[in-house]
């Protein structure tokens, strides 16, 4: 298994500083060293420009460019195929564009998306049923005060336990044909909708009078 990795969980994994180094540190160990992860060409371009804006030090910054270009990261290019795919992925789970590459990238290859972006989870995964993506899972335990009893007011928090699946469908590849064809049922979802809510829309007749 080749997972998808987001950029933003391997940015967040290399940088303590990151809110949440644990979970994507966490999140990025879970795959075993000897597979490699699947990632876009612009991969690459996003891990640097983030680590450089957040001031890491030149020599991090080199070290982790010279191991996206190993061979534990397989980089797709961003051919034609990847954009106009990555394209219904936006428009129909309404993505941002990175976002949507990873996404598409995911259901081309059959593979699972490694991320810690809430909202792409919950929008890829009402689009297509194909795509998995994995997130860390978290363990609830009773909230304890600073004298060691627990607290009435707020029971449980949560912590970080090992990463699950948490959207999943059929096994089978995502094909063109069937992406496009679950596009177009949705633009003329959206359409119906959209003209029933024009104020005076007209009304078509079943049956045409005759002059």
């Amino acid at each position: 298994m080749s997972p998808v990795l987001d950029a933003s969980v391997f940015i967040a994994a290399i940088s303590p500083a990151e809110r949440h180094h644990g979970r994507a540190r966490r999140l990025f160990e879970s795959h075993p060293d000897t597979e490699q992860f699947l990632v876009p060409e612009l991969f690459r371009v996003e891990v640097i420009a983030g680590l450089t804006r957040r001031g890491e030090p030149a020599d991090l910054i080199d070290t982790v460019d010279a191991v996206i270009r190993g061979p534990r990261f397989h980089a797709r290019p961003l051919d034609g195929e990847l954009l106009e795919r990555a394209v219904l992925v936006a428009r129909m789970a309404r993505l941002r564009a990175y976002d949507a590459v990873y996404v598409a990238l995911a259901l081309m290859w059959n593979q699972p998306l490694l991320t810690l972006d809430g909202e792409v989870v919950e929008r890829s995964g009402a689009s297509f049923a194909d795509v998995r993506v994995f997130v860390p899972t978290w363990r609830a335990r009773p909230r304890m005060d600073r004298s060691g009893r627990r607290n009435a007011r707020s029971s449980m928090v949560h912590t970080l336990a090992s990463p699950r699946l948490v959207s999943t469908g059929s096994a089978s590849p995502c094909s063109w044909p069937g992406l496009r064809a679950a596009y177009a049922r949705q633009l003329s979802v959206s359409m119906s909708r959209y003209i029933a809510r024009r104020p005076n829309a007209p009304r078509r007749n079943s049956v045409r009078n005759p002059a």
